[in-house]
């Protein structure tokens, strides 16, 4: 069966590179020469779709969460196909705390799919995909995110049987059997297999992780923790493989994506704790996008952090240095982040060995006015200052008083700040 795969906008994500890879390799167990193919928006896609209309049984889009509702009702006009709201998508999705946080516009587009479509929707999230015939061809919409894409597409190929059986589905659960070897609950493993992980483990963590508590906390403790899966979580889960039992303890939750009505620090702290209760974990991350404030030279560029706990939750805002690329700054976030996680589980386990000093934003990058400014800002001081001794001089020749010159230094400059957490 010939297969076409499309992305509308996933290369803007951070996450492609890796999705593509697990895409294009379970569909090419349906087809061998089956790859994603990512455009920028559908009207870029509309030649190749024309031409995978004519040559494709099986057409798959891969939407990415920020445009996903859009994109899907696009390409039901597309293919013309009758919308029609899904009992079954409303019941699901009502009893989900993100449907509540979606506009009204993509709550409407959240429950409506075509007329004889099959519901692909293997997780409790807000994000429905759908298969459905369409004269000789099959099209299939799926999110395209990280933690979500792997199972909805093993679920729908799995289902449509285009993919081998239940050994395949089997597979993902071996490593779930190993996973007692790593230190979760102590208590709870056998002596004889304890010493061998322990140590293993040990020695990674003082070999490449900055936090050698924070693998302690979470193993010891079988302690879990959501992710919100925002485009630039990608950095956390990047930072977090320094853990031996990242896997384990993490899980990525989907998000709702940034919108111009929500304070920034609100967002962040409301994306973890949702992270959390989807998670059905006592601790939740996030991680926003990166914006900039201010104009012209003065630009900075800033995300926010926050992890939430089941009491209380922490924010903060963290600025790029100047010459910073956006990865490396995503990256040292992301590091942050599992710093302030770090902090925040040593206050719920009453570690009181712990170092009990405030979490510490990074200053803000220093800013020095450029040599030419500096020369013409010298130039303007030095003028007031001639003009204002020639006007003094003037005014006792005039006057002949001998009254003593009072000269005011007023401080012209802007001794604002802007709050940096």
């Amino acid at each position: 069966m010939r297969a076409a795969l499309f992305s509308i906008g996933a290369q803007q994500t951070g996450e492609y590179s890796n999705l593509k890879a697990y895409i294009d390799n379970q569909f090419q167990q349906v087809d061998e020469k089956a790859a994603l193919t990512d455009f920028a928006g559908l009207k870029e896609a509309m030649q190749a779709i024309a031409i995978a209309l004519k040559e494709c049984r099986l057409l798959v889009f891969l939407l990415p969460l920020s445009d996903f509702y859009k994109n899907k009702i696009l390409l039901m006009k597309l293919f013309r196909l009758e919308g029609q709201v899904s009992e079954e998508a409303v019941k699901s999705l009502e009893e989900t705390r993100g449907f509540a946080l979606l506009a009204e516009a993509e709550k409407k587009a959240a429950v409506v799919f075509p007329k004889n479509s099959k519901l692909i929707a293997p997780s409790s999230g807000v994000y429905t995909g759908f298969a459905v015939s369409s004269g000789k061809q099959e099209i299939a919409v799926l999110p395209f995110a990280e933690g979500l894409t792997h199972e909805y597409v093993e679920a729908y190929l799995i289902s449509k049987g285009l993919i081998d059986k239940q050994p395949e589905i089997a597979e993902p659960e071996k490593p779930a059997e190993d996973k007692p070897q790593a230190p979760v609950m102590p208590e709870k493993s056998a002596e004889d297999t304890m010493p061998a992980p322990r140590t293993e483990v040990t020695e990674k963590v003082r070999l490449v992780s900055p936090f050698p508590k924070l693998e302690e906390y979470l193993t010891e403790n079988d302690i879990k923790v959501g992710i919100a899966s925002t485009p630039t979580s990608i950095f956390i889960k990047s930072a977090g493989e320094k853990l031996n039992c990242f896997e384990d303890a993490f899980r990525f939750i989907p998000y709702i994506r940034e919108r111009n009505t929500y304070d920034l620090r609100e967002y962040a702290v409301n994306l973890a704790s949702l992270a959390s209760e989807m998670a059905e974990a006592p601790f939740g991350v996030s991680i926003t996008n990166v914006h900039t404030e201010g104009e012209g030279d003065e630009q900075e560029r800033f995300v926010f952090i926050a992890a939430a706990g089941e009491k209380y939750a922490k924010a903060v805002k963290l600025y790029a240095l100047p010459e910073e690329d956006s990865e490396a700054f995503l990256s040292t976030a992301a590091d942050e982040l599992l710093k302030l996680l770090e902090g925040m589980l040593a206050e719920y386990l009453g570690d009181f060995d712990y170092p009990r000093t405030d979490y510490q934003t990074p200053p803000r990058p220093v800013q020095f006015i450029s040599g030419a400014k500096s020369l013409i800002v010298i130039g303007i001081i030095t003028a007031a200052l001639i003009i204002s001794f020639i006007t003094g001089v003037l005014t006792i020749l005039n006057d002949g008083t001998e009254n003593p010159i009072v000269v005011s230094h007023e401080d012209d400059s802007d001794n604002t700040t802007t709050e940096a957490v």
